[in-house]
């Protein structure tokens, strides 16, 4: 059976002959770069390819650089392209050219331009007006000229690098609102932006704006973006001038560029237009729609967390070009400008970490991990290709960027497997959104114990009205909540908080939530089983005084206490009122002294049959056991116990400091 061709593309690979996109390569011990375009799993060396079949571009594609190729101009850019077709797709060219195809894993990509220079604009109105709530809750989400001129900002391009680059996480000053003076140090909240980059061609001449039906001829290709941004350091130093510190330190892009021609068949129409615009910005005449349609999916850790789609993106590419060349400044080959972060309107289309948690307030598991960004033309007639985007690890000293494909044409299997990954992400959303109405419940911020309705929550908190009645089914799964007819969903079970960072008995801490009263099931001597007597510093087989209590509070089963005490203080213990007080108290009225210390583990474990029928609950339903061993002032051990609290009626709580030790 013959050897299969690398040429012989899997149908529906997105790197088939409808994408090559260009790149620039080296390989194992040898430092020279070269000009590669993909093809499936490999790498083609289009300058040795063209040399060898005696092509014309042979001097364009035989460089270290893209830039001789993109400066060459709109006509040599069709032609070359063309020529590489041929090359993959010509069963005669063949024997010549499969000899320079390298396995992808066996290559190590470059930057594949030199840049000149970097604008970075922000052209979602999705991610500007999320940014806007945030950050001016009480004033206009966009701001006056927003919808009038594509914002922008000039970037760094010597800190403009490949996906794969460790980035280092800047240092810089930031400031709390409640910090009395700024601090120096490490960004504590470095986010990614998922956005598409456009690199620049032919060059124009200064004093000589580009306009819109110039775009094609100036712009030689597409990738994808991660504007690294250092929130807590930008937020700070960009009143009056704009960003600076927390921009310029890390921008990665693909190493991969596909050619404007191979996204034809995804060209879409911007969204409508809410203000007339100025004629150099007016689009509603041009030949070809300015929009590109591209999902984009973003994942944490693995797991996906938003779909921003470009096509929603207000400002088009070729509006940004014409708007930073209106005032004459001049373009140059291999100038890269970025769309800025693509948002859509759904909560799972947010391009940012800053949207995705809200500023922080929405918990993802985000830090340590590792965030990747993938992209695909949705639609199932798009038969040309797309490029590469970046992505990166967020990590606490560096950040490793890596690549995954944007893909053109999905295969239904693969539409069927998007699907089921977007329910999946609303189950996610409908998780965090549960768990900030569980907050808002436990933290009194519904009085009247009822909750909004589904579409003032959703408009709330940002989310789909699917989302937000999933999340509501958590919580009448947790009991926590039910739905009442003609009431609405209300809350049916309050939850006590139980502090963690003082020593205090039940009765002490659930004091002003009502009166704590005990049953005592059992109560006497018993000889010690030896992990108690270890943890009680006794020898093994000694007498211990046992006490097995169900504590409730307002009548209402709350935790079963089972308490092992040494004789020589307990025996006093049973002359005393175990219904209505506290053992703490007791020990203190016993001993003379006052209680030190307690070590506690807190874990869920599930209620076995016994401790689910005594504290009313479903048997095998989680339960929070709190293991505490309590010492008295002098640090001897008198008390270990072993409390099986109800978790739909309790919550722990803590003020926990950091204490930074030096290793030794």
């Amino acid at each position: 059976m013959p050897q299969q061709s690398p040429l012989d593309v899997p149908e529906g690979d997105p790197f088939g002959p409808h994408n090559l996109p260009y790149g620039v390569f080296s390989t194992a011990g040898e430092e020279r770069r070269r000009i590669g375009v993909r093809i499936g799993g490999h790498v083609l060396d289009a300058g040795a390819a063209a040399l060898a079949l005696g092509s014309p571009y042979a001097g364009l594609l035989g460089r270290s650089s893209l830039n001789p190729l993109l400066a060459a101009g709109r006509t040599a850019w069709r032609d070359v392209r063309r020529a590489l077709t041929a090359w993959v797709t010509d069963p005669g060219h063949r024997p010549t050219v499969e000899p320079h195809l390298l396995p992808l894993d066996e290559v190590t990509l470059h930057l594949p331009y030199e840049v000149a220079d970097y604008v970075d604009f922000y052209a979602s109105e999705h991610h500007a007006t999320n940014v806007g709530r945030m950050f001016r809750p009480d004033g206009d989400a966009l701001t006056p000229n927003w919808k009038h001129l594509p914002i922008g900002y000039h970037g760094r391009s010597g800190t403009i690098v490949v996906s794969g680059t460790d980035v280092v996480r800047p240092c810089g000053q930031r400031k709390a609102p409640t910090d009395p003076a700024p601090v120096f140090g490490p960004s504590v909240k470095l986010d990614i932006e998922a956005e598409v980059g456009f690199v620049v061609g032919t060059p124009s001449e200064l004093g000589r704006p580009v306009p819109l039906g110039a775009f094609e001829d100036h712009v030689f290709g597409l990738f994808l973006l991660n504007d690294w941004s250092a929130r807590d350091i930008q937020a700070w130093e960009y009143v009056p001038l704009g960003p600076f510190l927390g921009k310029s330190f890390a921008t990665s892009v693909s190493p991969w560029v596909t050619p404007l021609e191979a996204l034809d068949a995804a060209r879409v129409a911007p969204p409508a237009r809410d203000f007339p615009l100025l004629p150099y910005l007016d689009d509603a005449a041009v030949d070809r729609p300015g929009g590109f349609d591209l999902h984009i999916t973003v994942s944490i850790n693995g797991q996906e967390v938003a779909q921003p789609p470009f096509a929603t993106m207000y400002w088009t590419a070729a509006q940004q070009l014409a708007h930073m060349t209106v005032n004459g400044a001049s373009l140059r080959t291999g100038d890269v400008f970025g769309s800025g972060t693509v948002s859509g309107p759904e909560v799972g289309q947010r391009g940012s970490l800053l949207e995705l948690t809200w500023n922080g307030r929405v918990v993802h598991p985000l830090v340590g991990g590792v965030a990747d960004l993938s992209a695909t033309p949705p639609k199932p007639q798009v038969t040309e290709g797309s490029a590469e985007l970046c992505g990166g690890a967020i990590l606490p000293q560096h950040h490793r960027v890596r690549v995954v494909g944007m893909f053109p044409a999905m295969p239904a299997e693969r539409s069927l497997e998007h699907a089921a990954r977007r329910r999946r992400l609303r189950a996610d959303q409908a998780r965090q959104l549960a768990d900030l109405l569980r907050h808002q419940i436990l933290t009194g911020a519904f009085p009247t114990g009822i909750l909004p309705l589904e579409n003032t929550l959703a408009a709330d908190y940002r989310s789909s009205r699917n989302t937000v009645r999933q999340a509501l089914d958590l919580l009448r799964g947790e009991r926590l909540v039910e739905r009442q007819p003609g009431v609405g969903t209300v809350v049916v079970c309050e939850k006590y908080p139980h502090g963690l960072d003082r020593l205090q008995g039940l009765a002490e801490t659930l004091h002003e939530h009502g009166t704590v009263t005990n049953e005592v099931r059992t109560a006497g001597p018993v000889p010690a089983p030896a992990p108690v007597a270890h943890r009680l510093g006794l020898p093994e087989h000694t007498e211990v005084l046992y006490i097995e209590r169900l504590r409730r509070l307002g009548g209402l089963p709350l935790s079963l206490d089972l308490t092992y005490v040494p004789l020589d203080i307990g025996s006093a213990l049973l002359g005393c009122d175990l219904k209505n007080t506290d053992v703490f108290r007791l020990l203190e009225q016993q001993t003379g002294q006052a209680l030190g210390h307690a070590e506690i583990t807190l874990e869920a474990v599930n209620a076995d049959a016994h401790s689910a029928a005594v504290l009313q609950a479903p048997r095998g339903a989680a339960v929070l056991m709190l293991e505490r061993l309590t010492h008295l002032a002098d640090g001897r051990p008198v008390d270990l116990e072993f409390i099986r609290f109800r978790g739909d009626r309790i919550t722990m709580s803590g003020l926990l400091r950091r204490s930074l030790r030096t290793p030794a």
